[in-house]
C-alpha cells in the first residue's frame, strides 16, 4: 500500500496556549500489519489534550511527561486521544473491518486524532460505532466514558441503592459518571456550576450541590462512594464523609497524591483508588453496550470545524466546559463538508 498524499491536521510546534495549535499539510499515513486507517469524521479536545499543549501537569508528573511528549518542543506535533470515523483502507492480516465501517477508536499516547486520518490497530482499542448516536457523540464517548466506567465498575464496585457524590458533573467524565452511576442502581448526587444544574438533573442526578457553596461535604454527609472527576477533595477530607466501606476515587491526582493513595489509602475500613484508566477494546465494548442499552448518552458541550480548533482549545482550557469539546474534521458519505 502507497501514500496517498497529504492531510490535514491540527499541529504544534512548541508548548503553550490555544494560540500554537494551527492548520497544517502533512503526510497521509499508510496503514501497516494488522492496523486500519481511519478518515477522522470528529475528534474531541480533551483535558489530556490541555495538558499536553500547555505542560501543564498535576504535582510531580512533569519530569515523566518530559520524558515521553517532550521537553522544549512537542515529541508529537498533532494531538488528540479519541475520534470516530470510518475505516478508509487497511493493513496485511485485518480482519475485524472493512472499508466502510463506522468506527470509533481511542489514539492513547499514540495521539494523532486531530488530523483527517489516523492509524489504529485493529486489535487495539476500536469499536463499530454504537447506533443511534451522532457522529459528534461518537467522538465523545470515550475518554469520559471509559475513565468513569472504569471508576465505577472496576475500582468502586458500585452497587444498587448507594449514595454516589460526583464532582465535575457536567464535564466529560463527571457526565458519564451520573449516568453510569445512575444506571447501577445508585443514589447520585452532582456537583457542579449552578448554571450546570438543569443538565446535571437531566442527566439523571437526584440531588445537586453548587460548587461555589461551600463546603461541598456538608457535616454529618455520607456516602458510599465519592468520585472527584476534578481535584477539587482530598482524601483527608473526604475520607470523614465516607459511610462505612465507603470509597473515595480520585480522577485527577499529584504524583504525590498517589503515593500516598497507595501507602495510606485506607482508614477504618474506608480505601482510597487513583483512576488509570487502560484503553482497551473490552472496555470500549462495554461502552457501547451501555450504549445501546440506552443507560448511557455522551454529553457534548460544543461542535467547532478543524480550522477554528484553537477556539476549541480555548474552551477546553476555561475549566468550565460541558461535556466534551469536538472537532469536526472530514464529512461522512452524504453529508456536507463542516462549516
Amino acid at each position: 500500500m502507497t501514500d496517498v498524499g497529504m492531510m490535514k491536521a491540527a499541529v504544534i510546534h512548541r508548548f503553550g496556549g490555544p494560540e500554537v495549535v494551527t492548520i497544517g499539510n502533512v503526510p497521509v499515513p499508510v496503514p501497516g500489519k494488522g492496523q486500519v486507517r481511519v478518515r477522522v469524521v470528529t475528534t474531541t479536545v480533551s483535558t489530556a489534550d490541555w495538558r499536553l499543549r500547555s505542560r501543564t501537569f498535576p504535582a510531580g508528573f512533569a519530569p515523566v511527561a518530559g520524558l515521553i511528549f517532550g521537553w522544549r518542543r512537542p515529541r508529537r506535533s498533532i494531538l488528540g486521544t479519541e475520534l470516530a470515523g470510518i475505516v478508509d483502507a487497511a493493513g496485511p492480516a485485518v480482519s475485524r473491518f472493512a472499508e466502510g465501517d463506522a468506527v470509533v477508536a481511542q489514539t492513547g499516547m499514540a495521539l494523532g486524532a486531530h488530523a483527517e486520518y489516523a492509524i489504529i490497530a485493529e486489535d487495539g482499542p476500536i469499536v463499530r460505532r454504537p447506533a443511534g448516536l451522532s457522529w459528534p457523540e461518537a467522538a465523545a464517548m470515550s475518554f469520559g466514558g471509559t475513565t468513569a466506567l472504569h471508576a465505577l465498575k472496576t475500582l468502586a464496585r458500585v452497587a444498587p441503592g448507594e449514595r454516589v457524590l460526583v464532582t465535575g458533573a457536567s464535564g466529560a467524565v463527571g457526565s458519564a459518571a451520573v449516568q453510569i452511576a445512575g444506571a447501577f442502581g445508585a443514589r447520585v448526587t452532582g456537583v457542579a456550576s449552578a448554571a450546570n444544574r438543569d443538565v446535571v438533573l437531566g442527566l439523571g442526578a437526584q440531588e445537586f450541590i453548587d460548587y461555589l457553596s461551600p463546603p461541598i461535604l456538608q457535616p454529618g454527609s455520607e456516602w458510599d462512594v465519592i468520585l472527584d472527576c476534578v481535584g477539587v477533595l482530598g482524601w483527608r477530607d473526604a475520607r470523614r464523609s465516607l459511610a462505612a466501606g465507603g470509597r473515595f476515587i480520585a480522577v485527577v491526582s499529584s504524583l504525590y497524591g498517589i503515593l500516598g493513595a497507595a501507602l495510606g489509602g485506607r482508614w477504618r475500613g474506608r480505601r482510597m483508588f487513583n483512576v488509570t484508566t487502560p484503553e482497551t477494546r473490552a472496555g470500549l465494548e462495554a461502552l457501547a453496550q451501555l450504549i445501546e442499552d440506552g443507560a448511557f448518552r455522551p454529553l457534548v458541550g460544543a461542535v467547532v470545524p478543524l480550522d477554528r480548533i484553537a477556539e476549541a482549545h480555548a474552551m477546553t482550557d476555561s475549566g468550565h466546559k460541558k461535556g466534551s469539546v469536538v472537532v469536526a474534521v472530514t464529512s461522512p458519505p452524504g453529508e456536507a463538508s463542516p462549516e
